[in-house]
Protein backbone atom coordinates (compact mmCIF):
# COMPACT_ATOMS: atom_id res chain seq x y z
CA UNK A 1 0.00 0.00 0.00
CA UNK A 2 1.46 3.61 -0.83
CA UNK A 3 0.39 6.34 1.12
CA UNK A 4 -0.29 8.94 -1.66
CA UNK A 5 -2.66 11.50 0.42
CA UNK A 6 -2.19 12.51 3.96
CA UNK A 7 -5.13 14.13 5.02
CA UNK A 8 -4.87 15.76 8.59
CA UNK A 9 -8.02 16.71 10.13
CA UNK A 10 -8.93 18.43 13.59
CA UNK A 11 -11.28 18.02 15.30
CA UNK A 12 -12.56 17.80 19.26
CA UNK A 13 -13.04 14.87 21.14
CA UNK A 14 -16.11 15.50 22.66
CA UNK A 15 -15.47 14.02 25.95
CA UNK A 16 -11.53 15.78 26.77
CA UNK A 17 -11.94 18.55 24.39
CA UNK A 18 -8.24 17.82 23.29
CA UNK A 19 -8.09 17.56 19.17
CA UNK A 20 -7.18 14.39 17.37
CA UNK A 21 -5.56 13.76 13.99
CA UNK A 22 -6.73 11.93 10.76
CA UNK A 23 -4.62 10.12 8.46
CA UNK A 24 -6.64 9.18 5.68
CA UNK A 25 -4.25 6.29 3.27
CA UNK A 26 -5.22 5.25 -0.47
CA UNK A 27 -3.84 2.07 -1.97
CA UNK A 28 -2.64 4.02 -6.09
CA UNK A 29 -2.51 -0.40 -6.99
CA UNK A 30 -5.52 -0.03 -7.75
CA UNK A 31 -5.63 3.04 -10.03
CA UNK A 32 -5.61 3.13 -14.16
CA UNK A 33 -2.83 3.93 -16.59
CA UNK A 34 -5.09 6.64 -17.86
CA UNK A 35 -4.51 8.30 -14.58
CA UNK A 36 -2.97 11.26 -14.77
CA UNK A 37 -1.46 11.15 -11.47
CA UNK A 38 -0.02 7.75 -11.68
CA UNK A 39 1.56 8.13 -14.59
CA UNK A 40 2.96 11.69 -13.05
CA UNK A 41 4.74 9.36 -10.31
CA UNK A 42 5.82 7.43 -13.00
CA UNK A 43 7.59 10.09 -15.18
CA UNK A 44 8.93 11.12 -11.65
CA UNK A 45 10.35 7.79 -10.68
CA UNK A 46 11.99 7.76 -14.34
CA UNK A 47 13.60 10.93 -14.29
CA UNK A 48 15.01 10.05 -10.85
CA UNK A 49 16.90 6.87 -12.35
CA UNK A 50 18.18 9.38 -15.22
CA UNK A 51 19.23 11.59 -13.00
CA UNK A 52 21.49 8.89 -10.77
CA UNK A 53 22.95 8.59 -13.85
CA UNK A 54 23.78 12.50 -14.29
CA UNK A 55 24.58 13.05 -11.21
CA UNK A 56 27.11 9.92 -10.71
CA UNK A 57 28.76 10.93 -14.24
CA UNK A 58 29.05 14.79 -12.56
CA UNK A 59 30.39 13.46 -9.92
CA UNK A 60 33.55 11.58 -11.82
CA UNK A 61 33.89 14.59 -13.63
CA UNK A 62 34.53 16.38 -10.31
CA UNK A 63 36.77 13.66 -9.32
CA UNK A 64 38.72 13.73 -11.79
CA UNK A 65 39.29 17.50 -13.23
CA UNK A 66 41.59 18.01 -10.27
CA UNK A 67 43.90 15.18 -11.43
CA UNK A 68 43.87 16.35 -15.43
CA UNK A 69 44.53 20.06 -14.41
CA UNK A 70 47.73 19.14 -12.87
CA UNK A 71 48.85 17.06 -15.49
CA UNK A 72 48.56 19.95 -17.82
CA UNK A 73 49.62 22.50 -15.42
CA UNK A 74 52.68 20.07 -14.92
CA UNK A 75 53.47 19.19 -18.32
CA UNK A 76 52.24 21.94 -20.37
CA UNK A 77 53.44 25.15 -18.82
CA UNK A 78 55.44 27.31 -20.57
CA UNK A 79 58.72 28.31 -20.12
CA UNK A 80 59.34 31.87 -19.85
CA UNK A 81 62.82 33.20 -19.55
CA UNK A 82 64.82 36.51 -20.08
CA UNK A 83 66.66 36.99 -23.58
CA UNK A 84 69.71 38.42 -24.16
CA UNK A 85 70.06 42.49 -22.96
CA UNK A 86 71.13 44.38 -26.02
CA UNK A 87 71.44 48.26 -26.02
CA UNK A 88 70.27 50.57 -28.47
CA UNK A 89 70.44 54.18 -29.82
CA UNK A 90 67.83 56.05 -28.18
CA UNK A 91 65.08 56.96 -30.86
CA UNK A 92 61.21 57.76 -31.04
CA UNK A 93 59.03 55.21 -31.09
CA UNK A 94 60.72 52.07 -31.14
CA UNK A 95 57.96 48.56 -31.63
CA UNK A 96 58.52 46.60 -29.05
CA UNK A 97 58.00 42.20 -30.92
CA UNK A 98 58.17 40.71 -28.10
CA UNK A 99 57.02 41.82 -23.97
CA UNK A 100 60.36 43.10 -22.49
CA UNK A 101 61.67 45.76 -20.20
CA UNK A 102 63.56 48.83 -20.89
CA UNK A 103 66.65 50.16 -18.76
CA UNK A 104 68.65 53.29 -19.25
CA UNK A 105 71.63 54.64 -17.15
CA UNK A 106 72.40 57.98 -17.48
CA UNK A 107 75.34 60.06 -15.54
CA UNK A 108 77.05 63.35 -15.42
CA UNK A 109 80.70 64.43 -14.54
CA UNK A 110 80.47 67.99 -15.39
CA UNK A 111 79.93 71.05 -12.76
CA UNK A 112 76.81 72.23 -13.22
CA UNK A 113 75.84 69.07 -15.68
CA UNK A 114 72.18 67.90 -15.07
CA UNK A 115 69.80 65.41 -16.87
CA UNK A 116 66.40 63.99 -17.23
CA UNK A 117 65.39 60.87 -18.37
CA UNK A 118 61.59 60.20 -19.11
CA UNK A 119 60.29 56.86 -20.41
CA UNK A 120 57.07 56.61 -22.23
CA UNK A 121 55.01 53.76 -23.77
CA UNK A 122 52.71 54.32 -26.77
CA UNK A 123 49.81 51.75 -26.80
CA UNK A 124 48.13 50.41 -29.71
CA UNK A 125 45.36 52.73 -29.91
CA UNK A 126 48.04 55.65 -29.91
CA UNK A 127 48.02 56.58 -26.45
CA UNK A 128 51.15 57.81 -24.54
CA UNK A 129 51.98 57.23 -20.85
CA UNK A 130 54.54 58.55 -19.48
CA UNK A 131 56.01 55.49 -16.94
CA UNK A 132 59.37 56.29 -15.48
CA UNK A 133 61.26 59.24 -14.84
CA UNK A 134 64.14 60.27 -12.85
CA UNK A 135 66.62 63.15 -13.00
CA UNK A 136 70.03 64.25 -11.83
CA UNK A 137 72.25 67.28 -11.19
CA UNK A 138 76.26 66.97 -10.20
CA UNK A 139 76.02 70.17 -8.29
CA UNK A 140 73.19 68.76 -5.84
CA UNK A 141 75.71 65.41 -5.92
CA UNK A 142 73.42 63.28 -8.11
CA UNK A 143 75.57 62.45 -10.92
CA UNK A 144 74.08 59.07 -11.73
CA UNK A 145 70.45 58.01 -12.49
CA UNK A 146 68.18 55.20 -14.38
CA UNK A 147 64.88 54.31 -14.99
CA UNK A 148 63.35 51.13 -15.89
CA UNK A 149 59.67 49.65 -17.65
CA UNK A 150 58.17 46.62 -18.63
CA UNK A 151 56.72 47.16 -22.60
CA UNK A 152 54.11 44.92 -23.57
CA UNK A 153 54.12 43.14 -27.41
CA UNK A 154 52.78 45.34 -29.97
CA UNK A 155 53.14 48.87 -28.34
CA UNK A 156 55.77 51.12 -29.04
CA UNK A 157 57.89 53.11 -26.38
CA UNK A 158 60.98 55.35 -25.98
CA UNK A 159 62.97 57.28 -24.05
CA UNK A 160 63.38 61.29 -23.62
CA UNK A 161 66.69 62.20 -22.33
CA UNK A 162 67.08 66.20 -21.91
CA UNK A 163 70.44 67.03 -20.50
CA UNK A 164 73.03 70.16 -20.03
CA UNK A 165 76.83 70.39 -20.88
CA UNK A 166 78.22 67.03 -21.08
CA UNK A 167 75.52 64.19 -19.75
CA UNK A 168 75.79 60.52 -21.44
CA UNK A 169 72.46 57.71 -21.69
CA UNK A 170 72.40 54.11 -22.54
CA UNK A 171 69.64 52.40 -23.31
CA UNK A 172 68.93 48.24 -22.90
CA UNK A 173 66.07 46.22 -24.36
CA UNK A 174 65.60 43.12 -22.40
CA UNK A 175 63.06 40.46 -24.39
CA UNK A 176 61.04 38.31 -22.53
CA UNK A 177 61.02 34.98 -23.97
CA UNK A 178 58.17 32.28 -23.53
CA UNK A 179 58.78 29.21 -24.92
Amino acid sequence: MLISVINLLTAKKQRTGGAFYKIIVMDTASKTENDPTASLWKKIVELCKDLKAVIAIVLILFGVLPLVWHFVEVHFKPEVHLGKTIQLSLAPNIYAETDGFVTVFAETQITGGTFRLIGEIISTNGITDQVAGNSGNNDAGINYGSIAFPVPKGNHWQVTFIHNKNATCSVYWTPLIVQ
